[in-house]
């Protein structure tokens, strides 16, 4: 399949958020949206073919996930990854926001102190600060363009941390962690008795010579 990276297809009017959000946001509408995780590239054919048959049903009623959904995540994850999940251990959330949201409505409770390691995606600490959570900002080194954990800081900024959100590969900061920076991390919080969350959302963005490693 051939595809064209340079089509340009107009959005506005579609209700985009990048787009037609771009006035609201900032009061003009005469800039490039850059603010946004939203790609203007057509969604590829064998997709699209896919939702054409499911709405040639044309009943659009309540729907679970159905079996192809479990084993091709569990066999995604153990050709791509090397992590062997079971059925049973998925469950859908719609949204990495969301399953945020769920998973500290879950394992912890208002006043409880969430740490995240800044520059990173900014729902970590709005959605923490929303639901009456205390954020504890522990941030990252930039040394040579290339942004590093001070474990020595970590190990303190943990203390009495309920929870860790970790953004693993890095969003924005693009750093693929290593095992041994992983493992560090796992100890610590071990050691700290700190629950950790792990966005892995970006695992498949990860190009050689560079390797995803889940957390878990």
């Amino acid at each position: 399949m051939t595809y064209n990276f340079d089509e340009v297809i107009e959005r506005r009017g579609t209700d985009s958020v990048k787009w037609d959000g771009v006035k609201n946001v900032w009061g003009r509408d005469d800039l490039l949206p850059m603010w946004v995780a939203d790609m203007d590239f057509r969604t590829p054919p064998f997709v699209m073919e896919a939702l054409r048959k499911r709405l040639e049903h044309e009943v659009l009623g309540y729907t679970s996930a159905c079996e192809e959904w479990y084993t091709s995540i569990c066999g995604w994850l153990s050709r791509r990854h090397g992590w062997n999940v079971t059925r049973e251990m998925l469950t859908f959330v719609p949204g990495i926001v969301r399953g945020q949201a769920f998973a500290l409505q879950c394992f912890t409770n208002p006043g409880d102190r969430v740490m995240v390691m800044p520059p990173v995606y900014h729902p970590f600490f709005l959605v923490t600060q929303r639901m009456g959570r205390e954020v504890v900002y522990s941030p990252l080194d930039l040394k040579d363009g290339y942004y590093q954990i001070d474990f020595d800081r970590f190990r303190k900024d943990i203390q009495g941390c309920k929870v860790l959100i970790l953004c693993n590969p890095h969003n924005p900061g693009g750093r693929v962690w290593t095992v041994e920076e992983l493992k560090r991390i796992a100890d610590i919080c071990k050691e700290s008795n700190t629950f950790v969350i792990s966005d892995e959302i970006h695992a498949d963005l990860t190009l050689p010579p560079y390797k995803h490693h889940p957390f878990a």
